[in-house]
Order: structure tokens, then sequence, then C-alpha cells
């Protein structure tokens, strides 16, 4: 990697408050790796938490080409088990993984280190979907390459500028893909910006992708209209349409 002119800066995945997974203690704990710089949550402070959490799942349309925006070259993913990643990856190219104790380049933990370089363009115009308020802790699967957001009464996107890392109300209108499922059963399930209905069916068993028209600047409602208070809503596969 010391001679990989190519590769400037790597993220360490997965992006989430240090400790809060088996792998954490096996991060690099230098903010450079060969005079590399590295992102990673060892380092993160509260304030990047919004955007951690709209890249930790690399599976999601919009995360390869929000990393190229940000200058990620290289992305390494801590995994907890000997499960496969979901291969072949939009935007990004499988370059290495190890596993061994006994070969003297690999670097060993207890599961698996994936090596993706970023192959995608740069995010055109440097804003992304992410979960905001009133989603439960993330669902991630033990790969930390894929993640789920649920809610059971109601929850909001925000949209975020990868250049600011803030949450941003853009005046133009957008366009954006969510897929949605239930965790329990069949519930209805509205969208909502102010006063209008920007979606309206029902989350099911079975996922569903939703493409949905929003005002930039106006908060985005995901409102469940059933009285279970327990049942969940989940989301996952958020893009901020080009």
């Amino acid at each position: 990697m010391r001679e990989q002119k190519d590769i400037k800066t790597i993220a360490e995945y997965p992006l989430n408050e240090p400790g809060k997974t088996s792998v954490s203690t096996a991060y690099f704990t230098g903010q450079y790796i060969h005079k590399k710089k590295l992102i990673n949550s060892a380092h993160a402070g509260n304030h990047q938490a919004v955007l951690r959490n709209g890249l930790r799942d690399i599976t999601d349309p919009q995360t390869a080409p929000a990393l190229a925006s940000l200058g990620i070259d290289v992305v390494a993913v801590h995994a907890e088990d000997k499960k496969q990643l979901r291969l072949p990856l939009e935007g990004f190219q499988l370059i290495d993984w190890n596993n061994s104790q006994k070969d003297p380049d690999s670097v060993y933990v207890d599961g698996k280190l994936w090596v993706l370089k970023v192959t995608a363009a740069p995010d055109v115009d440097n804003l992304i979907l992410v979960p905001g308020v009133g989603f439960s802790e993330l669902r991630i699967n033990s790969t930390y390459t894929e993640a789920e957001h649920g809610f059971t009464k109601e929850a909001q996107l925000s949209i975020i500028d990868l250049k600011k890392g803030t949450v941003v109300y853009p005046k133009e209108t957008l366009r954006a893909r969510i897929t949605i499922i239930s965790a329990e059963k069949n519930q209805p399930l509205s969208i909502k910006q102010k006063n209008k209905v920007v979606w309206q069916g029902e989350a099911t068993k079975t996922k569903q992708d939703i493409e949905i028209e929003i005002n930039g600047k106006d908060p985005i409602t995901l409102i469940k209209s059933d009285r279970n208070k327990t049942n969940t809503v989940i989301i996952s596969n958020l893009n901020l349409l080009q």
C-alpha cells in the first residue's frame, strides 16, 4: 500500500460508534496508514454521526458515489464472521481479503477483513438521503456492509450536504428511492411534507421499492398509521436520484 500512489484515503468499516461491535478493538488506531489518510469511528466526533449513519450501508446505491465525493479511494471492511459479502457491489471492486493467522501479510481479526476499491464516479450534487429523528437503533448485518433503519410510529428522512457534513434544505425538487418492508404484518404508511402527502400505501412483509418526488426545503416525514406501537417498518437502499 505504501507504493500505491493512487490510494490516498481509506475508510474503515463499520462506521459505527466505537465499542458498539466486536471488531472495534481491531480498528487501526493511527489516523494515517503508510502516509494514507484514514477515516474511521476511532477518531470520529459525535457531530459526524448523522453522516456516518447515512453511509453505513455500502450496498446503498448512493454510498459509493458519496464516498468518491469525500475522496475515499479504498474501503476496509471488518466482518464479524465468515459470511460472504454480496458481490459484485456496484461502485466497488474487491481487491483483497485476508483472514489468516499464518500469513505474515495478513491483518487477522476475529472474522474477516475485506478491501474494496471505490470505482464509482463522485456524486454529482453532493447530496445524500439519510435516516433522521425517530428511527430506532440501526440493524446491521454480520458483514457490516448492509444496514436497515426501523421505526414504530413516525420518523424523518434528512438530506445531507457531503461537503458540509450537515443537514441541508435545498430549494429544488428532488427524487428519491427507498425500499420499505414491514417486520411483523402489513401496515398503512404515508410519507408527508408539511400537509402534502407525497406517497401513500402499505408496508408489507415483502420488500418494495418506492420512488417519491420531494421538495428539498421541507422535512420528509414517514408516518405509520396503525395503532400497534410495536410493529416496525424498516427502510433500506436509500438513494437520492440525480
